[in-house]
């Protein structure tokens, strides 16, 4: 446990918890903690807590929810909390970021291009990182960053974690935020996922996987109008067609966009919405740590990996999410591989979605 200068002050006598990281969102987590110690009653609400999982630094955060109970005698007590990304979600892109927020200047948007991992340098340094106003600072320094594909991107009173998440999620790229103990305050980094298809194999065979949840999605849009600027007869207006499926699904969807009228940013906002919407395929996994594979040690949010499910379905696909348990029975790991419900822009290719699918009805009419 670390004060809000990020002093430690000691380590949380914990029973048990658990904690959830999302690739490039906010990780949360629930701790159990012994309410009768005398560690734990020095505890502040404004103190921050970092988590380790056998040496790995998982995340660092601040609590937002303090539960105590008493029964018996004993005293027990429930922290929970979200991770330093939070400062994403709670803060808005501005047009001017130099200025305040209701002193905004002629510029509409913050529009910038350029790689991507520069850009989420960029929107997070003027917002909340060093070159932030004061107010809206935070204890924030950036570290790594790489590059990625080129990017672009045109904001205004927007989330900043949506538009790091839409430049990370297109570019292929991972986003954290995690303290540094040493320089006291935590860290911007941006990274590229690992390509461990052939090393990462999870299997029931091998004990990887003890359980496994497989989803079919249909396609939300099938066309998109997309809307520049002007008014009535006088916007220019683009139509996107695209999720051809086997659900018999359709629907035509509006989108505005009078921040613009280059047609070249137009279709592709279209296409954008129309990837957004396509089919998807998400696999859900219990899996279990063995000598040779083990989250966090061996591989990570981010990181490609492949899973044969027990139907000889074979699924290669980027580590989206995890879930860890820790209790008296030991550590417990839950994965989501491909896109998930907290991350709606990873749509997997739609001829790959009805071979998936091909092979799993082929399996179960055997």
């Amino acid at each position: 446990m670390y004060t809000p200068e990020f002093v430690k002050r000691g380590t949380l006598p914990t029973i048990g918890g658990s904690c959830k990281l999302r690739r490039n969102g906010v990780h949360t987590f629930t701790l159990n903690v012994d309410g009768g110690s005398a560690l734990w009653q020095r505890f502040d609400k404004d103190w921050r807590v970092v988590i380790y999982d056998e040496g790995r630094r998982l995340l660092s955060g601040a609590p937002l929810k303090i539960v105590e109970r008493a029964s018996g005698g004993v005293v027990e007590s429930e922290l929970t909390g979200e991770s330093d990304m939070t400062w994403l979600k709670d803060m808005i892109t501005l047009p001017t970021p130099s200025r305040a927020a209701d002193k905004q200047g002629a510029d509409a948007y913050w529009n910038r291009k350029g790689s991507a991992g520069a850009l989420i340098r960029d929107l997070v340094d003027v917002n909340v990182g060093p070159s932030a106003r004061s107010e809206y600072r935070r204890p924030l320094v950036i570290g790594d960053v790489v590059t990625g594909p080129d990017g672009s991107i045109n904001s205004r009173f927007k989330p900043v974690l949506d538009e790091v998440e839409t430049l990370a999620e297109t570019a292929g790229l991972t986003v954290d935020i995690v303290q540094d103990d040493v320089l006291k305050k935590s860290v911007l980094t941006v990274t590229e996922g690992r390509d461990f298809a052939r090393r990462i194999r999870l299997t029931h065979e091998n004990g990887g996987i003890e359980s496994h949840e497989f989803t079919l999605e249909a396609p939300t849009v099938t066309s998109v109008l997309v809307a520049g600027q002007g008014e009535g007869a006088e916007r220019t207006l683009k139509l996107t067609h695209g999720n051809e499926n086997s659900w018999g699904f359709r629907s035509l969807q509006f989108q505005d966009r009078r921040d613009t009228d280059d047609e070249a940013e137009l279709d592709a906002a279209g296409t954008d919405t129309i990837t957004e919407g396509q089919e998807k395929a998400t696999v859900n996994l219990q899996v279990n740590d063995t000598p040779r594979i083990r989250f966090g040690r061996d591989f990570w949010l981010g990181d490609t990996v492949t899973v044969q499910l027990s139907t000889g379905v074979v699924i290669t696909d980027t580590v989206q999410m995890a879930e860890l348990t820790w209790d008296e029975n030991g550590r417990k790991v839950a994965l989501q591989v491909g896109p998930t419900a907290d991350d709606e822009n990873q749509p997997r290719p739609v001829k790959e979605i009805n071979k998936l699918w091909r092979a799993v009805r082929a399996l179960q009419t055997r």
